[in-house]
């Protein structure tokens, strides 16, 4: 649906109207000629693909079936450690300068020209890791729809099916702005933030746009829109009391891989977003007149996959029973040789008599 439905529908067509309207015999102004322009301006413009300025309308996920990104990743053939490691997005080895600002977690880092992470590309794709996991090392994947790289803590191990994995997710931190890694997404940070020469740290109560659990697409997707966990979990409590019906549950919310801890495969593996937009008081429409300002909801969804049957049963197979066979035959030539010690210990005590 249209969000901003307007008479005329496509925008040169909506511009000729209000032409038409404030200067309707006026010689020095040819409508033609400036529709025109504004079309040649429209076509030089890299508009990004969700947003259609012919038909004046826009779309979270417009633009994106049948597209293709390229990836380059690391096979691990020379070290197994960087195994399915990302190496370039799209022919970059970094995120572009517009999409987020090249801001320092101190002071003395931004004047040194160190930016912090928020352009660089960590980790793999998700979908598998190098072998040998270690629960206590967090785990980067990175998220092209959320146009950044994140890490992933270790939470609990969890069976599935009789497998042992790993369950990883996302901690508050990621995306907390109280975490200086995280300064460099706040939007505008450079005006807003306000450095405190005596600890070498940023005072960041400036920064109204910087809200816990908040990340702002504008730069990477030249639109408006706010991408978070679903229901604000582990956001600041002022975005679920603002909105009726916002209830977060981590069970429901949270994003999360389980990997089995030998392979590094996931077995279960879910990505949790929510898609927001920024609404403010408007007198430009009479709906929004008396708007508060606030990160409305409109859609959250759970991308998830989770092995089936069939191939538990192969990866049990390959994991478990090979495991189990060496322990039983472990346990029963312990056994055997537990037995054959005690006769022998038998046959030389009674043998003597």
């Amino acid at each position: 649906p249209d969000p901003f439905p307007v008479p005329g529908g496509s925008l040169p067509t909506v511009l000729m109207n209000v032409l038409q309207t404030l200067a309707p015999n006026d010689p020095f102004i040819d409508i033609d000629s400036v529709v025109a322009m504004i079309d040649f301006i429209l076509d030089l413009a890299e508009i990004p693909p969700l947003i259609d300025l012919e038909e004046g309308k826009f779309g979270f996920f417009k633009g994106t079936n049948a597209t293709k990104s390229w990836w380059k990743i690391n096979s691990g053939k020379y070290d197994l450690e960087n195994y399915n490691k990302v190496l370039e997005f799209d022919g970059m080895t970094r995120l572009p300068d517009s999409w987020w600002d090249n801001f320092g977690p101190t002071p003395s880092a931004n004047k040194s020209g160190v930016p912090g992470i928020c352009h660089d590309i960590i980790g793999t794709d998700g979908m598998a890791y190098s072998p040998s996991v270690d629960k206590d090392a967090d785990v980067w994947l990175f998220n092209d729809q959320l146009c950044r790289s994140i890490w992933l803590s270790f939470e609990k191990e969890v069976d599935i099916k009789g497998i042992k994995t790993y369950q990883f997710s996302p901690d508050p931190s990621v995306f907390s702005m109280s975490n200086p890694n995280n300064y460099c997404y706040c939007p505008n940070v450079e005006k807003c933030a306000v450095a405190v020469p005596e600890n070498d740290t940023w005072d960041m109560s400036g920064c109204d746009m910087c809200i816990d659990g908040l990340l702002s697409l504008q730069g990477c997707q030249g639109a408006p829109v706010i991408m978070s966990t679903p229901h604000y979990l582990d956001g600041d409590p002022m975005l679920a009391e603002a909105i009726d019906g916002i209830e977060p549950d981590r069970e429901k919310h949270v994003t999360y891989l389980n990997l089995e801890p030998m392979t590094g495969m996931p077995l279960q593996a879910h990505k949790r977003i929510q898609i927001s937009v920024p609404v403010f008081p408007s007198t430009y429409f009479d709906c929004l007149k008396k708007a508060k300002q606030v990160v409305f909801p409109l859609v959250w969804v759970d991308e998830g996959a989770d092995i089936d049957d069939e191939n538990i049963k192969k990866a049990k197979g390959l994991l478990v029973t090979p495991f189990l066979a060496v322990d039983i035959g472990s346990g029963v030539m312990i056994g055997a040789g537990g037995v054959l010690l005690i006769s022998v210990i038998l046959h030389s005590i009674f043998g003597k008599k």
